[in-house]
């Protein structure tokens, strides 16, 4: 190893060293996340035939949103908030309520959360200003875990899964055509970065998603998942492609650019351990 190739190699390591992590995520978080991972599985146990887009991502001029699931079922659409709340649930004129009692000193606390179903619908109305198609969406809350639920809207709710599919499968409003696989084939499901403390999701820029490899050079179009294995100052990527081959490549500081909440913000390789795309 030559002089000039070692101290460029310590430069490349130090740089390594000071890159932004990305954020870390909150415990709420992490259990509202792992509350929509077995809300999906359940979904996809019952229905294979159906397909479903998760954390679809909403950026408009208007503003930004994310759907929980995106569920395209033969010729109907169903946007669906997951609410992972505990206890007792209240519906207050425009907010809901949660009464939770602790488990260790059996104090009751007390929440207020704002109108799932604002939000929902205000996800959905952004939704078909990004996407201007003629398509129909069904706009449903799921409630995971919670103890009991008082609503006294006319929205629709579930908290049994198997109420949910049997909407799914025999209500809910159709759409013309191939308009509802149209629609679902136009939203944007959320690619995830993973740390080792923290998952983001967000929409990674495609210019960003080029590597070299021993087969050529792999795009967004090609890659499926990419597991990052760390040197002190370079990246080996272990990439699996949507045909199944898995190939490796080797970067020495190489970078992504992501769009969250509308903004473009950078993040090194070298402090990811995985990434996942969307479908």
């Amino acid at each position: 190893m030559g002089l000039k190739s070692f101290f460029h190699k310590i430069k490349i390591a130090f740089t390594r060293m000071h890159e932004p992590s990305i954020p870390n995520t909150s415990s709420a978080k992490k259990y509202g996340d792992f509350g929509e991972d077995e809300f999906v599985y359940a979904i996809r146990s019952e229905l294979p035939e159906c397909k479903i887009k998760k954390n679809v991502i909403v950026q408009t001029a208007e503003g930004n949103a994310e759907i929980d699931c995106l569920i395209l079922y033969k010729n109907k659409l169903f946007a669906v908030e997951v609410k992972r709340w505990n206890g007792e649930i209240i519906e207050d004129n425009n907010h809901f309520i949660q009464y939770k009692i602790d488990r260790w000193t059996k104090e009751t606390h007390i929440k207020i959360h704002k109108s799932p179903f604002k939000q929902l619908n205000r996800a959905v109305y952004l939704l078909r200003k990004q996407i201007p198609q003629n398509a129909w969406v069904n706009t449903v809350v799921f409630f995971e875990e919670s103890d009991s639920i008082k609503i006294n809207s006319d929205n629709v709710w579930f908290n049994i899964i198997d109420d949910l599919i049997l909407h799914i499968v025999k209500h809910g409003k159709s759409s013309w055509s191939n308009n509802a696989k149209d629609f679902f084939e136009k939203s944007i499901a959320a690619d995830y970065l993973h740390s080792k403390s923290s998952i983001k999701k967000c929409i990674i820029c495609d210019d960003s998603l080029k590597f070299n490899t021993a087969k050529g050079i792999l795009t967004r179009k090609d890659i499926q998942t990419i597991s990052i294995i760390h040197h002190w100052y370079y990246d080996e990527l272990k990439i699996k492609t949507k045909n199944g081959d898995i190939l490796f490549s080797k970067n020495e500081n190489s970078s992504i650019i992501i769009i969250d909440n509308g903004s473009k913000y950078r993040y090194s390789l070298s402090k990811l351990n995985h990434i996942q795309l969307s479908n």
